[in-house]
């Protein structure tokens, strides 16, 4: 039997946005990882009367809130593209026939033939020749130029300082580069990718769910919400977590920008046997 006196918030279990900028479906649930960490600043600044008792010495008579300028920072477990989209206020957007590069950064090049690229892999889709350029690094330690031949035709003994691209990323270099690292970067059309495009990105109704001892869940709830990408800090590629900071934005109804609902007791779902 859990002890009431005792029991209380757990830790959030569901952080659950609804995109209220969707081209096309508003109030659409954007489906990513649950934050780890939640915390919230409620930013209220007071005012107070002062008075003076019998005494006189001056008292406090009376505090109360003139301004709220809260923020939620909330923890997400992994980097993705879509929290991307969230701090830089750009829609991640499936594209077909994808303009990019190919790249390949000091690798040493080991022999004069290399295979092409399985289906999914990356240099997959790259077409023959196609536009190039390279560098290799040279015995004085500076980057040296590299020149692109056909590759149909390319012959690792004669040619000198020079590699020709396949169909699917095959490569060839030319048998002076044996044992030099190389760099390239090759042309491509990638055939379907996610890009951002111009937005907006920036506007959602958040819902905060905690857990208590006893599994009693408390929802939070935003009405809306932006992200303050200044707060929000500097996005390190090194680390797997992302923190992220929220602005409740008040709508003109009632008086509060959140609503606070404690409801039923939360439990794992399974699916009914076939």
């Amino acid at each position: 039997m859990t002890n009431l006196l005792m029991n209380g918030f757990k830790r959030p279990a569901i952080t659950l946005f609804e995109d209220l900028d969707h081209p096309t479906i508003p109030e659409h649930p954007t489906i990513i990882a649950n934050g780890s960490q939640a915390s919230w600043d409620l930013g209220v600044e007071n005012a107070e009367t002062r008075t003076s008792n019998p005494l006189g010495v001056e008292q406090t008579a009376q505090i109360f809130p003139i301004s709220e300028n809260p923020n939620i920072q909330i923890t997400f477990p992994r980097k993705n593209i879509v929290l991307l989209g969230f701090v830089l206020d750009r829609r991640p957007t499936e594209k077909n026939n994808v303009s990019n590069a190919w790249l390949i950064n000091g690798m040493k090049v080991a022999g004069s033939e290399y295979a092409a690229a399985d289906a999914g892999n990356d240099g997959n889709g790259i077409i023959a020749d196609a536009v190039s350029i390279g560098s290799y690094l040279g015995d004085n330690g500076l980057s040296l130029p590299l020149t692109q031949g056909t590759f149909a035709t390319f012959d690792p003994a004669t040619e000198t300082t020079s590699f020709a691209v396949g169909a699917d990323g095959a490569l060839k270099f030319s048998n002076d580069l044996l044992g030099k690292n190389i760099s390239l970067r090759v042309a491509r059309t990638l055939a379907n990718a996610i890009v951002f495009d111009e937005g907006p990105y920036s506007r959602w109704r958040m819902t905060i769910r905690v857990i208590e001892n006893d599994l009693t869940t408390t929802d939070f709830i935003f009405s809306e919400v932006t992200v303050d990408a200044a707060a929000s800090g500097t996005i390190d590629l090194n680390e797997p977590t992302m923190p992220v900071t929220f602005r409740p934005i008040y709508d003109g109804s009632g008086c509060s920008y959140v609503e606070v609902i404690r409801g039923q007791k939360a439990w794992c779902r399974e699916a009914l046997a076939e």
